[in-house]
């Protein structure tokens, strides 16, 4: 199976966000083209036409059920790169040839694109091994017992999504922060937020990011950014609203233009 490298990070938004399963109607791309990748992409005299092929790629893995997945084939292995290219041929209406080459490039040359497995977990492909036919044989090590880790191990917050992309995007700051810092923010604001709360708070977070990475020594804990901080980006402080002018001071004032 073949999916699209950090999708979640680069074509999800904060509206997309907002449903977890299913296909999109649109997509968001990113519009940087000074990387290495961008430029590798649309070398060449087909750089163009590979760069459409991949805007259509983007399109349909936006609208799989699970987003960023490209679709499988038809056939005996429906898995197979080559089943992959016939579906995104058929979808588009354009010649399969067109998207074999390139599909090649996005994966092995560019790393746009990445084979996982049917649990979405990627795939890495192991060297050979480069011992000698004739090296002697070596008794194999006995194996290694494995300890299961207890569930207790394991924080609270790793299971909450939204929670787990807010302390990434909070450590991409720089800020000197440990796991008891979100985990105090776990347990003590954030469990008891609903849904549309966590998103206001994400929100926030981009919102200020830029300036939190400028200077990660006054970025806030979490625990005051989820109760206080958050607050100046979702609800801006308002002007004080003019006092009404009651018939009394109008009569006043009047009063004293006549005596001027």
């Amino acid at each position: 199976m073949l999916r699209i490298v950090d999708w979640d990070r680069n074509f999800e938004t904060y509206e997309s966000r907002k449903r977890y399963k299913g296909g999109m109607r649109w997509v968001a791309m990113p519009n940087k083209m000074t990387g290495s990748g961008f430029r590798t992409l649309t070398s060449g005299p087909s750089g163009m036409a590979d760069f459409g092929g991949w805007c259509m790629i983007v399109e349909i893995a936006s609208a799989q059920a699970v987003r960023g997945m490209l679709p499988k084939g038809s056939g005996r292995n429906p898995h197979d790169i080559d089943g992959i290219c016939e579906s995104l041929s058929w979808i588009t209406h354009q010649e399969v040839g067109a998207f074999k080459p390139l599909v090649h490039r996005l994966l092995h040359e560019i790393g746009w694109l990445e084979e996982v497995d049917e649990h979405g977990d990627p795939l890495v492909t192991q060297p050979p091994s480069q011992q000698p036919v004739t090296a002697p044989l070596v008794a194999a090590p006995r194996p290694v017992p494995v300890i299961p880790t207890p569930a207790a191990s394991v924080p609270r917050w790793a299971r909450d999504e939204v929670f787990v992309r807010f302390r990434a995007r909070y450590l991409e700051t720089g800020a000197a922060l440990i796991d008891e810092d979100f985990s105090e923010a776990y347990e003590f604001c954030w469990k008891t937020l609903d849904w549309e709360q966590k998103a206001e708070r994400m929100k926030s977070l981009e919102t200020h990011f830029e300036e939190f990475r400028a200077d990660p020594r006054f970025v806030p804990k979490p625990v005051k950014f989820i109760e206080k901080e958050w607050k100046r980006a979702v609800k801006p402080t308002s002007q004080p609203k003019a006092k009404a002018e009651s018939a009394v001071d109008r009569l006043l004032k009047e009063a004293e233009r006549v005596a001027r």
